[in-house]
């Protein structure tokens, strides 16, 4: 257990300057290839080059890339298994104001390629100039965060982690309608264990020269996702598209990055054709994509698929789909043959009922991806064991007063080959405008089944936003693990935790985030210190 002095050095981090971080959890909604679709309470203070860390590990697994108003975009950074349902935190690198953080942000989610959640993607279409891509304003601005984090533990087992962050945009380059835009993470983990793993890693997400050659058209080189053809991830190469009122057609040519170092690598070449509509009116707007893609390793085909995606919103009702149809398969029992096999679906709706009742329902069915030539021997053992992964989910979320909301949500996944499924229930209260003291409570509930594991998951945060750019933050958390089949249950863990944060001149931000924690007979302390500087110019 931890000596007083352990209690008071941790105190004393805590209180030094009255500085620190403001964080903030996400749910991954849904999954496309190397895209990510995270969904927030509400994305004030996320920026684009943010960081997300796993909610039990606290290992960094995914950037940022795209922001609206409750969900964002990512990709993942690290070698960590994403599932849908999981969810994950992250340090935010602005403030939030008192007004803006009681405020009920309407629940609209961001859609996997729909140009009208990316308003400053390159390839987006501006709706305003009926699908034309004229040049729009300047976004000139550059971010740079330095984090740096400490892990003590009382048998020892201590580690260090630090990561230079920067995200960087530049318009009209020599006067043309010419832009540049970048990110890129230094990571250094120090441990004073053993470890085979190398402590420094470099790694670039984003890098790509934007052109808009004439009113309709729109070409990147270097390295960028689409959001027509999100399912890609990262390319390396060349993309065009050209807009002409609603209707708007794309191609790429380039590679992706490499599997293991996430470098370049010109022999995982890639291409595709891709086509789109996309309508807004009064009452009602919408988007259809589809496009046909072919990813090669060392020239050998890897993968062919198509893909498409829809979405629809009228009134209070929104709808969405996606789909991916593999085309080609090559086993080495058989000659290699064109096909037509639906290897991923995914369907939401969403209804508003009233102003402060909504229902939310999502159908999900999966393959395994096989990639024919990168997993060569293990296709027959992959199409053996793959099945179909199933599941859906249902929520409803009521706001009783203006500043009271409460939310269920429940999830069921299976897989008819291992004969297995999953079950996942989800509550949350959240109170604003709490009496006499300000600020907003919220209570989280987290209940998970599944053949081997259950776990329980108990939160309590409680937030507030002063003058002058100040946030505090205070929380604690209770799990329970238990495996099922061997009849086994973990001590509990219980974590406890402190947030300072402040914003100078509305550039600098700097925080600090203190967290105490109980796992079985070891005592852990972290200690999180961020400093995020923005330019705009």
């Amino acid at each position: 257990m931890m000596t007083p002095i352990r209690y008071i050095v941790f105190l004393a981090l805590l209180g030094f300057g009255l500085q620190a971080q403001s964080f903030k959890e996400a749910e991954v909604s849904f999954i496309s290839g190397e895209s990510v679709y995270l969904r927030f309470e509400d994305t004030q203070g996320v920026q684009e080059g943010d960081t997300l860390y796993n909610l039990e590990s606290g290992k960094a697994c995914l950037a940022i890339l795209r922001v609206s108003s409750v969900s964002c975009l990512a990709k993942s950074i690290g070698n960590c298994t994403i599932e849908k349902g999981m969810r994950f935190q992250m340090r935010l690198a602005v403030d939030v104001e008192t007004a803006k953080e009681e405020r009920l942000v309407e629940d609209e989610p961001i859609l996997s390629g729909v140009q009208a959640e990316s308003k400053e993607d390159s390839l987006a279409i501006n709706k305003e100039t009926g699908g034309s891509t004229k040049p729009s304003p300047k976004h000139n601005y550059l971010n740079i965060g330095l984090s740096t984090a400490l892990t003590q533990s009382d048998n020892g087992r201590n580690n260090y982690r630090s990561a230079l962050r920067t995200t960087f945009r530049m318009d009209s380059l020599f006067g043309q309608d010419l832009s540049l835009e970048a990110y890129g993470i230094l990571k250094d983990y120090r441990r004073n264990y053993e470890s085979e793993a190398d402590p420094f890693r470099a790694n670039l997400y984003n890098l790509a020269l934007i052109y808009g050659a004439g009113e309709h058209h729109k070409i990147s080189l270097g390295r960028k996702i689409n959001r027509r053809v999100s399912s890609l991830g990262a390319i390396d190469g060349l993309q065009w598209e050209g807009s002409w009122n609603r209707w708007s057609v794309g191609a790429i040519a380039g590679s992706r990055p490499d599997f293991e170092t996430f470098g370049y690598n010109p022999d995982l070449l890639q291409y595709g054709l891709y086509g789109a509509y996309d309508w807004q009116e009064k009452a009602s707007s919408g988007q259809f994509s589809l496009g046909v893609l072919e990813q090669r390793n060392a020239g050998a085909i890897d993968r062919r698929y198509l893909y498409t995606q829809q979405n629809f919103s009228w009134g209070r009702f929104y709808a969405f789909a996606s789909a991916e149809v593999d085309l080609y398969e090559n086993f080495d029992t058989a000659a290699a043959t064109n096909t037509a096999k639906l290897s991923s679906l995914y369907l939401s709706l969403r209804y508003r009922i009233t102003d402060r009742w909504s229902v939310f329902a999502s159908y999900d069915s999966r393959q395994q991806i096989i990639f024919f030539e990168r997993y060569d021997t293990e296709v027959e053992r992959l199409l053996a064991e793959q099945g179909a992964r199933q599941g859906f989910r249902i929520r409803s979320d009521y706001r009783f007063f203006r500043a009271t909301t409460l939310g269920l949500s429940y999830n069921w996944r299976s897989n008819p080959t291992f004969g297995n499924h999953s079950e996942n229930l989800q509550a949350y209260l959240r109170q604003g405008n709490l009496p006499w003291i300000g600020g907003s409570l919220v209570y989280r509930f987290n209940k998970n089944q599944n053949g081997n594991l259950d776990s329980e998951i108990n939160s309590l945060r409680y937030s507030r936003s002063f003058r002058q750019n100040w946030q505090i933050s205070a929380y604690s958390r209770y799990v329970s693990y238990k495996y099922s089949f061997w009849d086994i249950t973990l001590d509990p863990q219980m974590y406890y935790g402190l947030e300072f944060s402040k914003t100078f001149a509305q550039n600098w931000n700097i925080g600090l985030m203190g967290e105490y924690s109980q796992i079985s007979d070891q005592d852990l302390i972290r200690v999180y210190l961020r400093i995020n500087r923005k330019l705009r110019f």
